[in-house]
């Protein structure tokens, strides 16, 4: 009894399913279509200068440069 009524239950779904018989290719024309229709992202704020990690990132090249030997010390 419960698999009959599950059935009758489905049998809705089945039906639909069969007759829309979507292909690769429709889902991807409505992947297109939908990312068309999207608002494309809002653009990134400008960065800030921090003064903290300007004087990291110049400590940064100075040990960069003392260790590829550029500086002139080794």
């Amino acid at each position: 009894l419960a698999l009959a009524l599950l059935a009758l239950l489905l049998l809705p779904f089945d039906i639909a399913l069969r007759r829309l018989l979507l292909h690769r290719s429709d889902l991807g024309a409505a992947g297109q279509w939908l990312a068309a229709r999207r608002p494309s992202p809002p653009a990134p704020a400008p960065a800030q200068s921090d003064p903290t990690l300007d004087r990291l990132a110049e400590a940064k090249r100075r040990a960069a440069a003392r260790i590829s030997g550029r500086d002139g010390e080794q």
